[in-house]
């Protein structure tokens, strides 16, 4: 019986058992019972339309299909190439959340945890949250995929650490690439760390970087960056000139390394005349 029919037969009852003795009833106690009719209808009006509804089974709240997901994957990929990281997150965010198990562990759908935890650093507020950055790139890192890409995850975790003041932390997960899987940008981004804690470390970090990869600009300029800052003038001159050299030979247009370079120079002039 629905809540209508129900209200329905009550009324009805209620009606049924008060008329044939209503005209027998004094005036006073015929108001009595009009008002304790009004005020049991009105309780059982609003106890019947605000019945609680039953609890939903858990299971009918996993409405996304692994074909949504795929879709919702590519358009999220296609829009972090994109760099809008604002439409990644509200693109990809609602479907992990309901379907983390079609990402994790996922040799292809992995790179989504990335993507997000890429995209919750880069946007703005109010979007922005390192501690989702955080937990997803943590995530995708326990990944046992995509290893070209775990440097890149672990470079960004760690500058979001610096971010945060968390110098434990940054220099734990640069170290761990070391080990794991070297290459040239993870030895770089140690000289960068040790450059602000250990001179002689930072300087071994960006020795390999460039060991590594000879034309890594970036490295040789960061190299003579520490070189000046301990007033090694003449070898923070030779490669300031050939960090500038490499950067022309490369071809390449960074506009943060041409203002690295710029403030680099002025700064040698000033502590080497």
């Amino acid at each position: 019986m629905d809540n209508l029919q129900l209200l329905l037969s009550v009324l009805v009852v209620v009606s049924g058992l008060i008329k044939p003795f209503k005209k027998d009833l004094s005036k006073k106690w015929r108001l009595f019972f009009n008002i304790v009719f009004a005020v049991s209808l009105a309780w059982l009006t609003i106890l019947v339309f605000n019945e609680k509804t039953p609890p939903q089974n858990n299971n009918s709240q996993i409405t996304i299909s692994d074909e949504l997901a795929k879709h919702k994957f590519f358009e999220a990929s296609g829009l972090y190439d994109a760099s809008d990281f604002d439409e990644v997150i509200q693109t990809l965010d609602p479907v992990m959340t309901k379907r983390p198990d079609f990402f994790v562990n996922s040799k292809t759908y992995s790179y989504g945890l990335l993507i997000l935890g890429i995209s919750f650093d880069r946007t703005n507020p109010p979007l922005k949250n390192e501690d989702k950055a955080i937990d997803f790139l943590n995530k995708y890192l326990n990944q046992n995929s995509h290893v070209k890409f775990r440097n890149f995850a672990r470079v960004n975790l760690a500058q979001i650490y610096k971010s945060m003041g968390r110098d434990q932390d940054q220099e734990k997960v640069l170290l761990e690439g070391a080990t794991d899987n070297p290459d040239n940008v993870l030895f770089r981004a140690l000289g960068n760390y040790y450059s602000d804690h250990n001179f002689r470390k930072a300087i071994n970090f960006y020795g390999k970087a460039i060991e590594m990869k000879p034309n890594d600009y970036w490295s040789v300029l960061g190299l003579a960056t520490v070189q000046f800052q301990k007033g090694l003038c003449s070898e923070s001159k030779l490669n300031l000139q050939k960090a500038e050299e490499l950067y022309k030979n490369d071809g390449a247009v960074d506009s943060s390394f041409e203002d690295a370079l710029i403030n680099d120079q002025k700064i040698y002039k000033a502590k080497c005349p």
